[in-house]
């Protein structure tokens, strides 16, 4: 059916596609939301989606945008956050105001393998079971053990402060 600035296409369950002024949508394989395809136009705004294989998603307005794939890979973006997945092999993960950032492989989170936080006042490093790294810039303070409690060191301002080594049988404590 077609109208003033509209127009309605409908071959169910194969085919809907809707038209109303600047608005545009279609679907494949299935009726309006719960089609295989389906696709979403806005002059702002964009959607887009295959299931299972992707999702993807476009906010002019916003500047942000987001993408979906085999469930597995995941992508978003926006002015003051970007984040990017392979679950779960790796996530980096980006604040733009806060000046922060998160890589983690092997895992989800704090219960991956690997992970490295940077802020500005602190970068972290920490490899599971082997090591694990951390400075504060503001104070001076760094730590690090390699397989703890096997060798433990801190220092404040570069000089040691603490160190250990074979679970306390060799240590230093400064006074």
């Amino acid at each position: 059916s077609y109208g003033l600035n509209k127009a309605r296409g409908f071959f169910a369950p194969f085919y809907d596609y809707w038209r109303e002024g600047d608005r545009i949508t279609l679907s494949i394989a299935g009726i309006s939301h719960l089609a295989l395809y389906r696709s979403e136009d806005t002059p702002t705004d964009h959607h887009h989606r295959l299931f299972p294989l992707y999702q993807y998603h476009l906010d002019l307005a916003q500047d942000a945008s987001s993408l979906n794939v085999l469930l597995a890979y995941q992508q978003k973006r926006s002015l003051e956050h970007v984040r990017y997945a392979l679950f779960p092999l790796w996530q980096y993960e980006r604040r733009h105001a806060r000046d922060e950032s998160q890589f983690n492989a092997l895992g989800i989170g704090r219960f991956s393998l690997y992970e490295h936080h940077r802020e500005p006042t602190t970068t972290s490093d920490r490899l599971f079971p082997l090591y694990e790294y951390s400075s504060n810039h503001e104070t001076g303070r760094t730590e690090f053990s390699v397989l703890w409690p096997l060798a433990q060191y801190k220092s404040q301002q570069g000089n040691p402060t603490s160190a250990s080594l074979l679970w306390w049988l060799l240590s230093y404590d400064r006074p």
